[in-house]
């Protein structure tokens, strides 16, 4: 894809206006003329990316004298960003007080008019010129959102696709006063797209809530958690996270949320999870706020949580979600806005292991809705790990148990699976394998990064498209060639562990080949360059 260049610089080499005037000499009484002024007239409309930079370097003339006119002893200049459109004032927000405008536009993307004054301290004469059609546009319509650590600080940037070119966005949160700057320890970001409207807390996007309000953009940081709008990533101190709370008796200041979102699922969701600094997870329809935490049982109370959510949701938002008692190493499972857990109930096919009797350590947990199982990555004892799949999301069902054998599994970091097949990848600081459920006495290695670090991985689970998904709407179902779409490609981030500035963390796509023909070979399909450690991902949709 092309890329948009990140400047746009409008030279304003156009015909010019004569900007004149007179003074009265009241010694003489005789009218004299004064210095008049030619000014570049702007053209008759801009376009600029919302955070992108907006250089003009108007031209200026005198008639009767030349001066330095970026002597500010002299000359004062104002660019305002203003309503369009309009002929006899220009209120507005100041972007410029110099000659020059070299201002980053952070304004919501719409229609505005862009003036220009100069003042001649001399003479006191003022002159202005204006452009009736500024338009910004955004520059975060779709695409990957990164959230980056920069020597422990989070910044938000996005890859952004818009019309067949690539835009890169960078320090988003910049633009929301109510974050705290700079913002420390990012968590998780996760754009979420809810079937229902998720109007808590209010205020809406606009003055009565409407399916724009189905889409919100969460992250969670040592410092707090936000929503942002979907449409340009801007929030305010009443999206605060600790606000969708039915009480406010929480302290947002202490308020440190793990995780907030879906459980990775990748249909429209029903309800919205939220993981909390102690490990107590909420859940809640978005036409409500959290009340309780569910990780509970009736007749015994709260328990420990592993923080992760099995959530697999496939066409019915009336499926269990799947937790895991750290201290009684059992799994449980809740009811859809019941607000606590049960037991899972004894299978009726085959027996692999006890759901109540796991006497296991949990290290990972995953619920997959295209292949309807969820992956359990589990460390007993004696330090053996073992890969439970299955079902419980109505009928309980067991698939396999299998003892991973493959390299270096206590050292994984980061884990994902493959939609379609269901093969298994695990991290390492520079490596991953992938491992298949089915043919467990075999593992592949898959990539190996070197002398980077690899700081996250993920094949992302879209809400539209499954495994098409590439930026259209109109997606086809493909499961045969699935290559092509960016539903398909595992994501690797990596940076140089000698260089934590911003610049040198890069996130790279890889499709894998199939695992008994070709290894689970990883191609690479596209790759960018110049971010911090990224330490999550997401996807804006359209």
């Amino acid at each position: 894809m092309k890329s948009i260049n990140k400047i746009l610089y409008a030279g304003l080499c156009f015909t010019g206006l004569l900007s004149s005037g007179c003074y009265k000499d009241l010694g003489n009484y005789n009218y004299k003329e004064v210095n008049n002024f030619i000014i570049d007239s702007f053209p008759p409309s801009l376009f600029v990316y919302q955070f992108d930079t907006l250089k003009i370097n108007p031209k200026i003339a005198g008639t009767l004298e030349q001066a330095n006119y970026d002597d500010t002893a002299r000359f004062k200049y104002r660019w305002v960003l203003g309503t369009a459109n309009t002929s006899t004032s220009y209120p507005g927000t100041i972007i410029g007080t110099s000659r020059v405008l070299n201002a980053r536009i952070t304004p919501s993307p719409g229609p505005y008019g862009l003036y220009f004054e100069m003042t001649d301290k001399k003479t006191g004469q003022i002159f202005m010129q204006r452009n009736t059609n500024l338009t910004i546009g955004s520059s975060t319509y779709e695409g990957w959102i990164l959230f980056s650590d920069v020597k422990g600080n989070a910044q938000l940037d996005m890859i952004n696709y818009i019309n067949g070119e690539t835009m890169i966005t960078r320090d988003i949160l910049s633009q929301s006063p109510e974050i705290p700057k700079p913002l420390k320890g990012p968590r998780k970001v996760a754009y979420i797209n809810s079937g229902t409207l998720n109007a808590i807390p209010p205020p809406y996007h606009a003055k009565s809530y409407g399916n724009i309000d189905k889409e919100w953009i969460y992250i969670t940081t040592d410092q707090g958690g936000w929503k942002l709008r979907n449409d340009y990533f801007f929030t305010q101190g009443a999206w605060n996270n600790v606000k969708e709370l039915v009480s406010s008796v929480r302290d947002s200041a202490g308020f440190k949320p793990l995780y907030h979102g879906n459980g990775e699922s990748n249909n429209s969701i029903q309800d919205v999870y939220m993981v909390d600094e102690n490990n107590d997870i909420y859940e809640r329809n978005p036409f409500r706020y959290y009340v309780l935490p569910i990780n509970r049982v009736l007749s015994e109370g709260a328990f420990r949580a592993a923080p992760f959510i099995g959530r697999a949701y496939t066409y019915s938002w009336q499926h269990n979600t799947v937790f895991y008692d750290i201290d009684r190493k059992r799994f449980l499972r809740s009811y859809p806005e019941s607000g606590y857990c049960t037991q899972i109930p004894t299978t009726q096919g085959i027996q692999l292991f006890d759901f109540n009797q796991v006497g296991m350590d949990m290290v990972f947990m995953r619920s997959m809705d295209e292949i309807n199982l969820t992956y359990a990555l589990m460390k007993d004892a004696s330090n053996t790990y073992w890969l439970l799949t299955f079902d419980a999301r109505n009928e309980v069902t067991q698939n396999v148990k299998i003892k991973v054998t493959s390299p270096e599994i206590d050292k994984a970091k980061f884990f994902t699976i493959d939609k379609t097949t269901g093969v298994f990848y695990y991290a390492t600081d520079s490596k991953v394998y992938a491992i298949n459920k089915d043919f467990p006495n075999t593992y592949y290695q898959v990539l190996d990064v070197g002398n980077r670090k690899i700081s996250w991985m993920d094949e992302h689970q879209f809400s539209k498209g499954y495994y098409s998904y590439n930026g259209d709407i109109n997606y086809v179902r493909n499961t045969t060639n699935r290559e092509p779409f960016i539903a398909n490609w595992i994501g690797v981030a990596t940076y140089d562990p000698g260089n934590l500035e911003y610049g040198t963390g890069n996130i790279t796509f890889y499709y894998a080949k199939d695992y008994l023909t070709a290894q689970s070979s990883f191609v690479k399909k596209d790759e960018y360059k110049g971010f911090g450690k990224i330490v999550s991902v997401s996807y804006r949709e359209r």
